[in-house]
Order: C-alpha cells, then structure tokens, then sequence
C-alpha cells in the first residue's frame, strides 16, 4: 500500500495504538487530516500504518473510517497485557515494525510516528517538515507527569529536562537529546535507529532507547521550540 503510482514520495504516520485511545479518534484524525493538507507538498502522499494487538483490530477499521480518503495500512501484533503505563516491550516490537516496513520502499523518505492520544495543529507537519535540519525533529507534548511540554537536552555529560517554552523562541528549531515520540518526524539515517527500551533521568520507555542510540550513532536531534501538541485524555 505504500507504493506511490505518482512517482512523488510517501510520508508515512505510525501509530501504534490501544483500545483506551478509540473515542479519541474522530478529534485526533481530524487534526492529521488538516494538517496532512497544510504540510504536504505536490505529488506528495502520505499513509497511516496503524499497528494493534489482534483483539483489537477494530481499531484499523475505525481509522480506515474516519480517513476514508487516504490509504490506511493495518498490522497487528500478539495480545499483551497492558502495563501501569506501557508495556514497552510491545511498544518496541510496534515502532519497529512501523520503522521496518517503511524502509522496505525506497519512496518513503520520512517517517512520522504520532500517538493516538496525540492531537496535532494544523502547521505541525509543515514545521516538522521545514523547521529542522537534522533527520530528528520533535514537536513536544506535555507528559502527564509534568508541568510543562519537555524535551530531554544534553548538559555535559549528563541530560537534564527542558520545557520548550524557555527556549529561544525566535529560532526555528533547537538542539534536544531526547523526547516523547507523540509527534516525532524522523528521516535519513534515524529510519535506521531501532527502538529498544532505555532509561535515563529516572525515566524508562522505548522513546528513551531509541534517542540514547540515536546518539551513540552521532545521528543528532531537534525540536521546535516555544510549541507544543496536545495530549488528550480519553473519555
């Protein structure tokens, strides 16, 4: 499904996603559609490859439903137990089966994975797009568990949390070291990190894994600054 007859390229949106995020998609799939129709450039294409566990496939048809106008791939994977928050080890097996069958077509060059409690503006794409020059660029969110959209940042040899909001704001992108992947654009040499979960700062997830290898990779990082996208709680 990713094959483009136009010759244009392919961006692709990843999402891993779970029952608990089902009545959250008629807001959330509104807000990729119109910002798909603001950030996408003649000839370009973009696909939803949706990933679920096999009891919940559900989930790929009310996608499919609710953008009956743009291709939706569906992939599941085993049933899982859901964890406090996660279960990272599925998460991980989810991104990279996303990450893998991207790379497996030459004409998708970007690849944009956003959460399904993740509701995106309008100019989101565009900025992800045009604002970065590193092959990672992160629009923050603001965790539940903190007081502000954060992004993690280098500072020396260690990482400290930053809120985007005291960032320069004049600037177009910022250097970060790691952050939430709710609306996360990677592209080049990053399709080619895999995810694995990582801790630092106290904090563990396979977002964590994933920015700690890009790293070590010398594969450098950015995020908008003084902006964030919603994290939307589900009814």
């Amino acid at each position: 499904m990713i094959t483009d007859d136009k010759g244009g390229s392919t961006l692709v949106i990843g999402m891993p996603t779970i029952t608990r995020d089902e009545s959250l998609i008629p807001r959330v799939s509104s807000a990729l559609d119109a910002s798909l129709n603001a950030g996408l450039g003649p000839g370009e294409q973009a696909l939803l490859h949706v990933v679920a566990m096999h009891s919940e496939r559900h989930l790929c048809e009310r996608w499919q439903e609710a953008l009956p106008h743009r291709p939706v791939q569906c992939s599941t994977v085993p049933d899982y137990a859901i964890q406090k928050r996660h279960n990272f080890d599925t998460l991980v097996h989810k991104r990279n089966m996303i990450r893998t069958a991207a790379l497996q077509h030459p004409e998708v060059q970007e690849l944009l994975f956003l959460d399904s409690d993740t509701e995106l503006r309008p100019d989101t794409i565009r900025r992800l797009r045009d604002n970065c020059t590193e092959d990672i660029c992160i629009a923050a969110y603001h965790p539940r568990w903190m007081a502000a959209p954060v992004v993690g940042v280098r500072d020396g040899d260690s990482y400290r949390i930053q809120n985007v909001y005291d960032m320069n704001c004049d600037a177009a992108a910022q250097p970060a070291s790691a952050g939430g992947m709710g609306a996360t654009l990677l592209r080049g040499s990053a399709l080619d990190v895999p995810f694995a979960v990582g801790e630092s700062l106290g904090i563990k997830g396979e977002d964590i894994g994933f920015f700690l290898e890009a790293e070590r990779r010398e594969i450098r990082s950015e995020v908008i600054p003084c902006y964030h996208v919603d994290h939307l709680t589900p009814s």
